[in-house]
């Protein structure tokens, strides 16, 4: 007998294919639906939720109900390195830095070379009065980036251990990467604080230099008018006192780099 698809008019052949390929998309989105829908009700999709819902609540400055979400996330292990990275900025945000630097630490171990998750415990770890190991932090740093502000952070840590001498010569560092006015003002106060009160002078002298007017010649100016009573400068000492009070009326001092 003779194939019966064979007698077909040919218009009757493009009809069936096209209700073929109609029927087998529809099948193929309704099962794509259906596994989004699976993916968002199993463990890795509630968790990835979480993690995006623990984002968006960090972001609006809502940190209890971050660290909630967060915890919620931990469920899925593949997510545990970005949960422990946001963990840790939550953590800082509630002023716990003791829970913040256990999840950076974590996230180090789990990925040694950033730069940022370094800085990051640095920071949190001044925050907790523990310069040894801010510094130690930042001695990591200076391995991976030698940068200017590397060596001004480090020294920073050095002046809170006492050791003057080892903020000089980061300072130095960070002049010779980056002449500005703020490492020359820290050099000049880790010099005055050394006892060198010429030098700290000559320092604080550069920095006014470089910005004669801004929040940074507010400190410069103090810095010296102490470095100038220390000298056995007087009246000198007075006057940039003085200075600093009338230039500090024009602005509104923030924290500024300093010991």
């Amino acid at each position: 007998m003779e194939n019966r698809s064979k007698s077909l008019p040919l218009f009757l052949d493009e009809r069936l294919s096209a209700r073929f390929i109609k029927w087998t998309l529809l099948v193929l989105a309704a099962a794509g639906t259906a596994g989004a829908v699976l993916f968002w009700m199993s463990i890795p999709g509630k968790a990835l939720n979480s993690y995006n819902e623990a984002q968006r609540l960090f972001d609006t400055g809502k940190y209890a109900n971050a660290l909630y979400a967060a915890n919620e996330a931990m469920r899925d292990h593949a997510l545990r390195l970005k949960v422990y990275r946001l963990r840790a900025d939550i953590y800082r945000a509630l002023q716990q830095p003791k829970e913040a630097v256990a999840d950076i630490t974590r996230v180090i171990d789990l990925q040694p070379g950033v730069v940022a998750n370094y800085d990051f415990r640095a920071k949190t770890y001044l925050e907790m009065e523990d310069p040894a190991d801010a510094a130690s932090d930042y001695t990591r740093v200076i391995e991976l980036t030698k940068s200017a502000e590397s060596y001004s952070e480090r020294a920073r840590a050095y002046m809170k251990m006492k050791d003057a001498s080892k903020a000089i010569a980061d300072l130095t560092q960070a002049i010779a990467l980056d002449p500005c006015a703020d490492y020359y003002l820290q050099r000049g106060l880790a010099r005055s604080e050394s006892g060198d009160q010429q030098q700290a002078i000559s320092d604080l002298n550069r920095a006014l230099e470089l910005e004669p007017t801004s929040t940074t010649a507010v400190y410069s100016y103090r810095a010296r008018g102490v470095a100038k009573q220390k000298s056995g400068d007087a009246s000198g000492g007075v006057a940039d006192l003085e200075k600093a009070e009338q230039l500090e009326a024009t602005h509104i001092l923030g924290s500024k780099p300093g010991f």
